[in-house]
């Protein structure tokens, strides 16, 4: 009996500094890899751009969408194409305290803009700010969690699953970049009926220098766009366009 609960005894010690000698690796490599790397590289950033696949299921539900982002100091702009017709292209500009919002033709070179003033970059409606924020920025979860192998479009990926707050979230890093994130909120309605959202972003094309300018003209600017588009004053905001995207900024706004 006293044999084997000095095996057991070592047998426990032996498991708990091979824990511990993993976990360190773990951390090591978490120090020299992507997951802080990455956010090093966002933070000090002046320009960045990336493209965003963006999906949203609710309750058996699923949307998408595909975005093009642009940051260039404390301005943002996004693009995206009108699902089933590629030659109807949105932006949307935070700058100079303002919302510009532009709808063009690109096969017949015109357009048309909406402009809102007293908005500021830092709006929930800001899908850009929000993800380089909560979500780019945000590396501590991979440090409380141990990463599992995985992979996105065929690449070998490290995948971190955590809970907060009785919601589920992931993330998802190759050896450079953050490729990809994942939520689930669940909530419960006033009849009691369960219900679940679930939010998907996959990352691709980083830049982090010699952004495009394009996404940054605005009609202020005395001469037109590189694309030689001509626009409009529209009379009405652009805002019923936006259900999608609005709703996965509003959701990231409170990520964590």
């Amino acid at each position: 009996m006293k044999r084997m609960l000095k095996w057991i005894i070592l047998l426990t010690v032996v498991v708990m500094t091979l824990t511990v000698a993993l976990s360190a690796c773990d951390f090591i490599r978490k120090m020299k890899g992507a997951e802080v790397k990455f956010q090093e590289k966002v933070k000090n950033a002046t320009e960045l751009s990336f493209d965003m696949s963006l999906e949203i299921v609710e309750d058996g539900e699923k949307s998408n969408i595909d975005i093009s982002c642009f940051k260039k100091g404390d301005e943002y702009a996004y693009t995206f194409v009108e699902p089933g017709n590629e030659s109807v292209v949105y932006r949307r500009l935070y700058a100079h305290n303002k919302l510009y919002e532009f709808l063009t033709k690109t096969n017949l070179h015109v357009g048309m803009y909406y402009t809102t003033d007293d908005v500021p970059y830092t709006d929930d409606n800001n899908l850009l700010y929000w993800v380089t924020e909560n979500v780019m920025l945000a590396t501590y979860a991979t440090m409380l969690t141990k990463g599992q192998k995985d992979t996105v479009n065929g690449v070998d990926v490290y995948r971190y699953d955590f809970s907060y707050d009785g919601n589920q979230y992931g993330l998802w890093y190759d050896n450079e970049n953050l490729v990809k994130i994942a939520a689930t909120f669940n909530s419960t309605d006033a009849d009691g009926n369960a219900h679940s959202e679930t939010y998907t972003g996959v990352f691709s094309n980083y830049k982090f220098d010699d952004v495009d300018a394009s996404p940054f003209w605005d009609p202020t600017e005395t001469k037109d766009n590189t694309a030689g588009v001509v626009y409009t004053e529209s009379p009405i905001s652009f805002e019923d366009w936006m259900a999608i995207i609005n709703k996965f900024s509003a959701r990231l706004a409170h990520w964590m």
